[in-house]
């Protein structure tokens, strides 16, 4: 089977550790279009310093005509809801139309605003719903800010879209061994220094 996860962050981290599931070649992430380039010289979807080489290279892939190959090409396309004011060109509703309802399953942003979650959901009828993460596991899954969960969250979405597709979870110790890695944490910490630095920019604008 092959995949693409098409999103923000989230998405390219699911892919991460989904390569580890099947292999890199049955993995790829694409950036959605209302987060590619939004700052001037912003681009962190192809950072090897943040990401490391193995998943710039192998699962991130920019370009409108290599992005339109693969989800053309691919059995599934694992995707982020935006609506049309949010993206132009990768709108749940587009994807649709483009390359069927079969191939487009959806799945919920993590954010901190777990009723938020909720309702989207149910607006827009999400398939895989990660909003349950934080109600069947409260003291577990966390959001490290308003929407980067931690790693447990993280690998409760992943066991969600391999039910969802009937494909083999980790087992018990490589689980662990995710859990306990570093390799999310570095990026988290890597995304917090952004946050900081935008947000002084943003306080300079003022």
């Amino acid at each position: 089977m092959n995949i693409v996860f098409l999103g923000n962050c989230q998405t390219l981290t699911y892919a991460k550790y989904f390569s580890k599931l099947l292999s890199v070649d049955q993995v790829n992430w694409v950036c959605a279009d209302c987060f590619q380039g939004l700052k001037p010289n912003d681009m962190w979807p192809t950072s090897v310093n943040l990401w490391g080489k193995d998943v710039v290279d192998n699962i991130v892939v920019m370009g409108s005509e290599k992005k339109h190959k693969l989800l053309s090409e691919c059995d599934v396309v694992i995707c982020q809801v935006f609506n049309e004011q949010t993206s132009y060109a990768d709108n749940y509703q587009v994807l649709r139309k483009k390359y069927g309802n079969n191939k487009i399953i959806t799945i919920s942003n993590h954010h901190e605003n777990l009723n938020g979650m909720l309702e989207r959901e149910a607006l827009y009828e999400i398939d895989i719903r990660t909003s349950s993460i934080y109600t069947d596991f409260p003291n577990q899954a966390k959001m490290l800010t308003h929407n980067h969960p931690n790693v447990f969250a993280i690998l409760e979405s992943i066991k969600m879209i391999c039910n969802y597709l009937n494909i083999s979870f980790f087992d018990s110790v490589q689980y662990n061994d995710h859990l306990n890695d570093n390799w999310y944490y570095n990026r988290f910490y890597h995304s917090q220094e952004n946050i900081k630095r935008m947000k002084e920019r943003r306080k300079n604008e003022k």
